[in-house]
């Protein structure tokens, strides 16, 4: 009787498991080295339990010498939508206290409604005020910026205004863009 494909990649994968995982070890001291944050080490042990490498977290754990929390809360933090941790400023912005937090706010209002809130934050912002836009969906005006429009001296031109200018004129084209698209709302039709 002879044995089919199936039985010979069957024993192969098992064979390649050892060495499997002690690649894995050694990518996560890479990444534990370099001081990935949550929510790139959540994904990476997400990885490793998708490829059935580990059992369970706690064993996944235990072979990275890591805590079962840590692995926990890696994930939970990995598992937030692109859009929030943008918000946040990118992954390495995320920490774990952050990650538990907005994972509680998805839970009571929803993952949609904090995505949509997520699209509202102002670049640059504290993580504590992230926090906040998340939760009320309010932007402060301290933490926007805030344009003055005038009429230029010549009466032909308009001017701009902005305490920090710097952070406007890399968007001026699509301040153009809002502005052409917005304008027939407000004027009057012409005859």
């Amino acid at each position: 009787m002879t044995c089919s494909n199936s039985c010979n990649s069957s024993a192969g994968e098992k064979t390649g498991i050892p060495r499997d995982r002690a690649a894995a070890i050694a990518r996560h001291e890479d990444l534990r080295g370099a001081g990935s944050p949550p929510v790139v080490l959540g994904k990476f042990y997400r990885d490793q339990l998708d490829r059935q490498l580990w059992p369970s977290q706690a064993t996944l754990a235990a072979d990275f010498n890591v805590s079962k929390a840590i692995v926990t809360r890696s994930i939970q933090a990995s598992l937030l939508p692109p859009e929030v941790v943008a918000a946040f400023g990118g992954p390495r912005q995320v920490s774990y206290r952050t990650a538990e937090i907005a994972t509680k706010l998805i839970g009571e209002v929803g993952k949609d409604l904090v995505m949509r809130r997520a699209l509202t934050v102002p670049a640059n912002i504290a993580p504590s005020k992230v926090i906040s836009i998340l939760s009320t969906g309010v932007v402060h005006a301290e933490d926007s910026v805030e344009l003055r429009l005038s009429l230029g001296a010549n009466g032909k031109h308009l001017r701009i205004d902005a305490p920090h200018i710097n952070l406007v004129v890399p968007h001026i084209p699509l301040l153009q863009d809002l502005l052409n698209t917005l304008l027939p709302s407000v004027l009057p039709r012409r005859r």
